[in-house]
C-alpha cells in the first residue's frame, strides 16, 4: 500500500505540473513589478467586501501577548506632513526574505514595492535564503554593509538567525519582520513591528469549511507541522478550538507531516487505522494536496481542508472530490503591512507591534472571486476552465 501511495502522489504530482506547464503556455508567471498597483492608491483589503473576506479574530494575539492592528490602523497613524517626510528623507530599503520560490513571496514582494514606491523609498536589494540558515546570515551580513535605513525580513530560523538580525538592529537599521520575529527581540527597541496574516484565523476557518462538510459530526484527522512555527502553530490552534465546539466531531489523530508525500502517507496510514474517517484537516495547502491524492484515488467519502491558496490547491479545489477548500492569505496586503510599518517608524512615529492581515474562505463556490482577489489576476486558462466548468455544474453562481 506504501508502495501504491508514492505512484499515486508521483501520479498527483504530475498532473499538477502538467496544468501549470499549459497555463504557462498561454500565461507566463507573473513577476512582482507586473501585480504592484498604482502606487498612489495601495487598494486595501476590506473585511466586509465579500462574505469570504474575515474580520481579524479577536483571539489572535501576537508572540508577546499583543492584541491584533489592522493595515488600517498603521496608515491612520501617518499624517500628510508624515508622508512628505518620508517622501523627501531619500531613505533606503532592503528586504530579505526566506525563499522567493513561491507565488506567496512574489505576492509580498510586490505589495512591498508599491509602498516603497509609493513613498519615494528605494530598494537597495532584495535576497532569498533560499530556506538556507546560513544563506540567511549571509544576505544579512551584506545588507548591513549597504547601510539601508529600513530593512524587511523573514528569518529563515528565529533562534539561529537571531545573532545576525541584532547586529543589523545594532548598526541603526529599522527593523520591520514577516510572520515571525527573532528570538529575544523586544518591542520597540529591537523592531518596530511584525506583519502577518490572522493564522489563528485562518485555522479556524479551515476547521469551519471541514466541519459543514461533513454536517458537523464524524471522525477528524489533524494534520501539524514538525517545525514548531508561531504562525503555524496559530492555525493549529485556530483549528482545535473550533473543532473543540462540536460534541459529535472526534478527532482521532494528530500528525506532523513536513511536506505532501509524507502527508499522503499519514492520510494512507489513517484511513486503515479509521475505516470510518470522515474529514482531514491540514495547517498547510501542501500537506491537504497529498492527503487529498490519497482519499480520491480510494474512493472513500472523506473530506480535507488546509491553509493556503496556491496555483496547485486552487486546481485541486477545482477538481478534486475530495479537496473542500482553503483558508487563505492575502500576501499582497501583508507586504504592504510590513512595508508601512518601516514608513510610519521612519516616519519617527511608533507602529503598532502586531499587524494582522484578514484571511479568506475559499471553497469552489467561491474559487474565482478568491482566485482573483489573492493572486490580484485572473485565473490562468487551465484553471478557468476548471472554474467553467463548475459554473456550468450550477457550483459556482455569476
Amino acid at each position: 500500500m506504501k508502495g501504491f501511495s508514492k505512484i499515486l502522489l508521483l501520479v498527483l504530482v504530475l498532473m499538477v505540473s502538467t496544468w501549470l506547464v499549459c497555463a504557462a503556455g498561454t500565461e507566463k508567471k507573473e513577476d512582482s513589478s507586473k501585480l504592484k498597483l498604482a502606487a498612489t492608491e495601495l487598494q486595501l483589503l476590506k473585511p466586509d467586501e465579500l462574505d469570504e473576506v474575515q474580520p481579524i479574530n479577536p483571539k489572535n494575539v501576537g508572540p508577546n501577548g499583543n492584541p491584533a492592528s489592522g493595515v488600517e490602523d498603521l496608515v491612520g497613524i501617518l499624517t500628510p506632513a508624515d508622508e512628505e517626510k518620508v517622501r523627501n528623507g531619500n531613505y533606503t530599503a532592503a528586504v530579505a526574505l526566506h525563499t522567493t520560490a513561491a507565488d506567496w513571496s512574489i505576492l509580498q514582494e510586490a505589495g512591498i514595492r508599491a509602498v516603497l514606491e509609493k513613498y519615494n523609498i528605494k530598494l537597495l536589494v532584495l535576497t532569498d535564503a533560499e530556506l538556507k540558515v546560513e544563506k540567511q546570515v549571509g544576505d544579512i551580513e551584506s545588507i548591513i554593509e549597504l547601510k539601508p535605513d529600513l530593512l524587511i525580513g523573514f528569518p529563515v530560523d528565529r533562534q539561529a538567525n537571531a545573532a545576525v538580525f541584532r547586529k543589523a538592529a545594532d548598526a541603526g537599521i529599522i527593523m520591520s519582520f514577516i510572520d515571525t520575529i527573532p528570538v529575544d527581540f523586544k518591542y520597540p527597541k529591537d523592531y518596530k513591528g511584525l506583519g502577518l496574516a490572522d493564522n489563528y484565523e485562518a485555522g479556524v476557518v479551515a476547521a469551519e469549511i471541514m466541519a459543514e462538510a461533513i454536517n458537523f459530526k464524524g471522525k477528524v484527522g489533524v494534520m501539524w507541522f514538525p517545525l514548531s512555527m508561531f504562525h503555524v502553530d496559530q492555525r493549529y490552534y485556530g483549528i482545535m478550538d473550533y473543532l473543540e465546539q462540536y460534541s459529535e466531531i472526534e478527532v482521532v489523530d494528530v500528525q506532523k507531516p513536513g511536506n505532501a508525500e509524507q502527508a499522503a502517507t499519514v492520510a494512507e496510514n489513517w484511513l486503515i487505522a479509521y475505516p470510518d474517517l470522515t474529514g482531514i484537516v491540514c495547517v498547510w495547502d501542501q500537506q491537504a494536496i497529498g492527503a487529498a491524492g490519497v482519499i480520491d484515488a480510494s474512493g472513500k467519502d472523506v473530506k480535507v481542508t488546509g491553509v493556503d491558496l496556491s496555483d496547485d490547491s486552487a486546481f485541486m479545489i477545482a477538481t478534486s472530490s475530495s479537496f473542500v477548500g482553503v483558508s487563505s492569505q492575502h500576501p499582497y496586503d501583508q507586504g504592504i503591512a510590513e512595508a508601512l510599518i518601516g514608513v510610519v517608524a521612519l516616519a519617527g512615529k511608533t507602529p503598532p507591534p502586531y499587524v494582522v492581515v484578514p484571511i479568506e474562505k475559499v471553497t469552489p463556490k467561491s474559487l474565482e472571486r478568491s482566485y482573483k482577489r489573492v493572486f490580484r489576476k485572473n485565473p490562468p486558462p487551465q484553471l478557468q476552465k476548471e472554474i467553467d466548468r463548475l459554473k456550468k455544474k450550477g457550483v459556482i453562481k455569476d
